[in-house]
């Protein structure tokens, strides 16, 4: 790898790479199983107690220490121009959406309200209908708990009552496994945890989010003179360059997604945290210097002030340097300042456990298979393959018209995911796998992907993902396991299969697997299915099956699986003339008028061999309107391809902004001056869809870290 590109990946690494941090345990397989916070200092302290709020099962790896000057081409692509681009040194998403501030009085669902505020505020800023919608936290607490009711035990809850605190993440559970989110209107709040009915459990879901987004961790320390030093999980100093960037991977969430859920400390009994110490909700300002201080209050990050001043704050614990987060509080809005208050940047806790939603949906499902409905309690993996496999088997009702359209995935680091399925049985053997996706780099969180729609045939079948990490990094993949004396004790692990493998022929049974003493038999992968059910009226298509039967017993295949199967089926029909023409792609992307999703360096030639089209006539022009005939040539974000002389899509090549075919630092540069809004520099067109390496619809750090990576790896 020349030094260029090293660099660049250095640099997409630091913006980007958020591992977490565990201590590691091997078997004779070497597969090494990480139980989040269980085998850390900091674990009785931080799941016993459970008070108001809880903090959260997930620490993480910061990136390795970094060269200030990455590139030598351009000023542009220093870490604080590529970490987050923002001139705008204040920022508060009340100034332009509706925020609702609610008032907890004397529950404990501090935990809660941030998570809903964040999915509230994320259909605001997708525009989506019945964006002002308000969900019901009373839902989410009592659907979350398993023992407050007065005839039976909630089989969905966690080990928690009504009246305990939770842990964020369990919200955002809430949100992605089917539970809710529910209306407020349908549930309505009251003061008070007293026991109820499980059927009054039994509300419509009203939104969905698809994904949410668990961001980096800045850790604290302070000496005598109450000097910061800001550190990782892994105790490595951070440079005050490196905090600078993970602080504008912060921002840059705010501004494209929403609020953030985070926590702090709130109690009466240390009220000099805040600079108005005779009463605490009247504060407007709040500094925690004490990184030992256990995190008892959930709060929502909606913005910031870089120059918020450090004369603000109480004189008795004032932070060193100016700089705020502005978060909304959970006493309604006659607390604080109209319900929100400024807490440094420099505080102990408040960047230690953030999380966010990053994308809702209506309920446009009719089915959701899930194996892991608590979620991840555990890591396993290899730290010597970047490659692996996971696999979960899930049974149905056969009898239904059922398509897969949806797969979710958890994810524990940064990496690119490939999906595949068996619809007719519950075989992982490569013969019966049809490649329905692949994702650009996912981060670590939960994201729900869009597939080639697959009707399922069998009284079982398989969802398999394959993950490429960055080199060195080693594989990763979230497990649901129960853990002792914590609120997840209460897993069991579904009969169904839960699959893991090295390199997708050989496969191991997870809950088969026991690693340094610890039996994973109640263990399960993190992947779901999204199904709907099919009418006679339906005329949506699904890719077609190949009509064998599956080996459901054989786990050996001698096809090494890099050898992936074809994409499904992406058809486009029109009508022209007297007959309807039909165009059809076995590995790209068809949708208003683009053919998209082509690799850099493709021939014309090697383009027309993965589309299936009926055409008269076929002619292709650049994107000066010359004719080219040389099949030889490549094929460039820009090019035209024209049937019948009148049916046209603009062709876009997956990272060439510029049109050359190639994925060069040139395209780099012109993503950087767009997403830094130089006028001179603003894309359109195809070279805007190039540029939108998730394909998202929007231009954001994620496309820029992907390009980045792209980039290295060719």
């Amino acid at each position: 790898m020349n030094i260029k590109k090293f660099r660049i990946l250095i640099l997409a690494a630091i913006l980007f790479i958020v591992l977490i941090s565990h201590n590691v345990y091997a078997d004779e397989q070497e597969l090494e199983l990480i139980n989040d916070k269980q085998h850390t200092g900091e674990y009785e302290r931080m799941v016993t107690n459970v008070s108001e709020g809880m903090i959260g099962e997930y620490s993480y790896n910061q990136v390795p220490s970094i060269i200030d000057d990455l590139m030598d081409i351009r000023a542009a692509y220093s870490l604080q121009s590529i970490g987050a681009t923002y001139s705008d040194t204040y920022y508060n998403i009340a100034d332009d959406q509706t925020v609702k501030i609610r008032n907890q009085k004397d529950t404990s669902v501090c935990w809660i309200i941030p998570a809903i505020t964040s999915m509230e505020i994320n259909m605001q800023l997708s525009s989506q209908s019945g964006s002002n919608q308000e969900f019901s936290v009373r839902h989410c607490n009592y659907a979350t708990a398993r023992d407050s009711f007065v005839d039976g035990i909630n089989e969905y809850g966690y080990n928690r009552k009504a009246e305990d605190g939770g842990k964020p993440i369990f919200a955002y559970r809430y949100l992605t496994n089917g539970l809710g989110a529910v209306s407020e209107e349908d549930m309505p709040f009251e003061a008070n945890s007293n026991n109820i009915s499980l059927a009054d459990l039994d509300k419509p879901i009203s939104q969905i989010a698809t994904g949410f987004e668990i961001l980096p961790t800045i850790n604290k320390r302070f000496d005598s003179s109450g000097n910061v030093k800001y550190y990782d999980s892994s105790n490595k100093e951070l440079s005050t360059t490196e905090v600078k960037a993970l602080r504008n991977i912060v921002k840059n969430h705010i501004i494209n997604y929403g609020g953030i859920s985070a926590l702090t400390y709130s109690d009466s009994s240390r009220p000099n945290f805040y600079n108005n110490s005779s009463d605490i909700k009247k504060a407007t300002a709040y500094y925690c210097d004490d990184p030992t201080i256990e995190a008892n209050h959930g709060v929502t990050i909606i913005g910031w002030d870089d120059s918020y001043s450090k004369n603000n704050f109480n004189n008795l614990h004032r932070p060193k340097n100016d700089g705020a987060y502005i978060v909304m509080d959970s006493y309604g809005a006659t607390s604080h300042n109209n319900g929100m208050y400024y807490i440094s940047y420099d505080d102990a806790l408040v960047e230690y456990n953030m999380i966010g939603v990053t994308g809702t949906s209506d309920k446009d499902y009719d089915n959701l298979y899930q194996n892991d409905f608590f979620g991840a309690t555990m890591t396993i993996g290899n730290k010597n393959y970047d490659t692996g496999y996971i696999g979960s088997v899930f049974e149905r009702d056969n009898t239904k018209n059922e398509t897969l359209e949806y797969v979710g995935i958890s994810s524990t680091n940064y990496a690119r995911y490939e999906i595949y399925v068996n619809p007719k049985g519950t075989s992982m053997n490569s013969r019966f796998l049809v490649k329905v996706g692949e994702t650009a780099e996912l981060m670590p969180g939960y994201t729900r992907v869009a597939i080639n729609p697959t009707k399922l045939e069998g009284a079982h079948y398989a969802i398999v993902v394959k993950q490429m990490a960055e080199e060195g990094e080693g594989f990763y993949f979230p497990i649901e396991v129960s853990i002792d004396d914590t609120q997840y004790n209460v897993i069991t692990g579904t009969e169904e299969g839960s699959y893991i493998s090295y390199d997708g022929r050989t496969w191991k049974d997870i809950k088969d697997t026991v690693i340094m003493g610890v039996e994973l038999s109640d263990a399960d992968t993190c992947l779901k299915g999204y199904t709907k059910i099919k009418t006679d009226d339906d005329t949506t298509s699904d890719i077609d099956v190949e009509d064998t039967t599956p080996d459901t017993t054989d786990t050996t295949n001698t096809t090494d699986t890099t050898q992936d199967p074809q994409d499904t089926t992406t058809p486009e029909d029109t009508t022209v003339d007297d007959y309807v023409f039909s165009l059809k792609t076995t590995k790209y992307a068809i949708k208003d008028g683009y053919l998209y999703k082509i690799d850099p360096n493709t021939s014309i030639e090697g383009m027309m061999q993965n589309i299936t089209h009926n055409a008269k006539t076929i002619s292709i022009v650049d994107k000066n309107n010359q004719s080219i005939t040389d099949s030889k040539v490549t094929v460039t974000t820009g090019m035209t391809i024209i049937f019948n002389g009148e049916i046209t899509y603009k062709l876009v090549v997956r990272g060439d902004i510029n049109g050359d075919g190639k994925v060069t630092l040139t395209d780099i540069s012109r993503l950087v001056f767009h997403y830094n809004e130089y006028e001179e520099y603003q894309l359109t067109d195809a070279p805007l869809k190039a540029a939108d390496m998730n394909y998202d619809g929007k231009i954001t750090l994620t496309d820029l870290s992907q390009l980045v990576f792209y980039y290295s790896s060719i």
